[in-house]
């Protein structure tokens, strides 16, 4: 048997930026949002849809992002975040 060539991978590698210096009004997009929460992105919707999870913010008809903000106010107490605390 003879060994096919690796073709190189098509998915590219994200390089995480440096969170901690974005403004609480930067936006951030799934990818990102996934990579600081650890949750999968059925579990976002979901608490989403909960009401225990930041909602997207709609950026135009085919994009929505996150605040950094509000993410930051999540990851500060993921159990205790309700909808009602208002924007972080």
């Amino acid at each position: 048997m003879s060994e096919q060539p690796q073709t190189p991978s098509r998915k590219k590698e994200r390089v995480s930026p440096d969170y901690s210096k974005l403004l609480p009004e930067a936006v951030l997009r799934l990818p990102d949002v996934l990579a600081l929460v650890g949750l999968s992105r059925a579990s976002v919707y979901a608490k989403v849809a909960a009401r225990r999870f930041p909602a997207p913010i709609k950026l135009t008809a085919h994009a929505s992002g996150w605040r950094m903000g509000d993410i930051r106010t999540w990851l500060a107490d993921p159990t205790g975040w309700s909808l009602n605390q208002g924007k972080g």
